[in-house]
């Protein structure tokens, strides 16, 4: 980022993009990654696709949780920097490590043990419920690993060293498929063998993750194992106080999807099938608005730590300009090819017929994702986390679920229903974000 105080949009917008590309590179290669894995899964029956899929929804929640104590690292680091303060940016590195790695412990623990009963309370059928147990005994323990590789990433980015976290992050997606490749399809290791290949990704992850962190003396927020342990009460606390805003929220977003899943889940294998293989696509659909949002963290809280408040504000303007640029080209797509995009999934007539009603209600939802979720991550680099929870409150636990019963129990709309209700909360949520960055409150929050 310069740090002249008047730049060109052109200026701007090679900021973001420098920032955005890496990033949409490891969210690119991610998405393959995940469509070439679900393809081995689903050679092993649908049964084997639901239950990974069902394990996701409660590994998603101690991911988010991460993700979200995350954020607070990584505002702090950003405004630290802006501040030129590399010594506390350093240090809040090495606390935000330390808490990834306790809350990877944890949350391991907790799905080693009590797999069996989440799983059941999700709705899992006896045709694939032992499935997802056998998965779940080795996926949970990546967790640990995925805590400090995603902890890790998020501080990097707070640094503007997108191009780091993108290197482990595209090797631990490259390790998931050829392991998968290997322990499904020439050892014969069925489900157990998906298990292993996402713990093994995350390993291998994870080692390349904490080598550049330890051994790279070009980083600004360069540490030595020793500093992980020293515990430092202040940064904890600042950390935390950004963090648990976020943390609440995707709490409550997870909630809201485990209440969202169940209902579909209720639907029958086909429907439920067709929304898992929409919700793959609707991945690809998410690469834009993840890196404009990973951009705009950084770049929007080194300007506030430099104290430059007009250039964080153009950042999100310039940001929201290429965010509906490309949402114009996605919609073309998912408007024009949504038959063709689920074949490539699966072969099931009535599948893709479902599939194709969902991707034409996603089309509809695209542009009001992207902008929710662009200045989301711009919010987040300010430290503003309280208006990203209020907006997922109102829009996940008030809209999606109340639509959700109306439109899948009352009027027996299926799995289109439940899109349907997704899209008018994403829609909702996008306007109350938007009037959130509209106010200028953002530029006034201490972190």
């Amino acid at each position: 980022m310069e740090n002249t105080g008047e730049l060109s949009s052109k200026a701007l917008r090679k900021d973001i993009l420098r920032l955005a590309w890496p990033c949409a590179v490891e969210q690119t290669f991610a998405c393959l990654i995940s469509t070439i894995s679900t393809t081995l899964v689903s050679s092993l029956g649908k049964e084997a696709v639901n239950a990974v899929s069902i394990c996701n929804q409660p590994m998603f929640i101690p991911n988010v949780i991460f993700q979200a104590f995350n954020v607070g690292g990584t505002a702090l680091i950003a405004r630290f920097l802006g501040m030129k303060n590399k010594e506390d940016a350093r240090k809040t590195c090495a606390q935000t490590l330390i808490l990834s790695l306790l809350m990877g412990l944890v949350a391991s623990a907790l799905l080693q043990f009590g797999a069996g009963i989440v799983i059941r309370f999700l709705g899992a059928t006896d045709d694939y419920y032992y499935l997802a147990l056998e998965y779940m005994r080795f996926a949970s323990i990546g967790l640990i690993f995925q805590a400090l590789s995603t902890s890790i990433a998020a501080m990097l980015r707070g640094a503007g060293r997108t191009r780091l976290s993108m290197t482990f992050n595209i090797l631990a997606s490259a390790v998931n498929v050829t392991a998968g490749y290997i322990f499904i399809s020439i050892l014969k290791l069925g489900i157990k063998g998906a298990g292993l290949a996402f713990l093994l990704a995350h390993f291998s992850g994870c080692m390349v993750a904490l080598s550049q962190l330890f051994l790279r003396r070009d980083l600004a927020i360069h540490i030595t194992p020793k500093e992980v342990f020293h515990f430092n009460k202040d940064i904890i606390k600042r950390i935390s106080g950004v963090g648990i805003g976020t943390a609440l929220e995707q709490v409550a977003l997870r909630i809201g999807m485990i209440f969202f899943t169940t209902q579909i889940v209720s639907l029958g294998t086909e429907q439920y099938a067709a929304h898992n293989i929409s919700s793959n696509i609707d991945n690809y659909t998410c690469i834009l608005p993840l890196a404009l949002s990973v951009s705009l963290t950084p770049l929007v809280g080194q300007s506030l730590g430099a104290r430059e408040y007009e250039r964080a504000d153009r950042y999100f303007r310039e940001g929201i300009k290429i965010g509906l640029f490309g949402s114009a080209i996605i919609i073309a797509i998912l408007l024009i090819f949504p038959e063709q995009l689920a074949r490539i999934f699966i072969d099931d007539t009535e599948v893709i017929r479902f599939v194709v009603r969902c991707l034409r209600i996603l089309a509809v939802n695209t542009t009001g994702q992207i902008i929710q979720m662009s200045i989301c991550g711009g919010l987040r680099g300010g430290g503003d986390t309280r208006w990203p929870l209020v907006s997922t409150m109102i829009g996940i636990l008030g809209i999606r679920t109340t639509l959700c019963l109306l439109f899948i129990r009352v009027l027996g709309m299926g799995v289109e229903g439940a899109w349907l209700a997704m899209a008018t909360d994403q829609t909702i949520r996008a306007i109350i974000i938007f009037f959130r960055y509209r106010s200028g409150k953002w530029k006034t929050i201490r972190v």
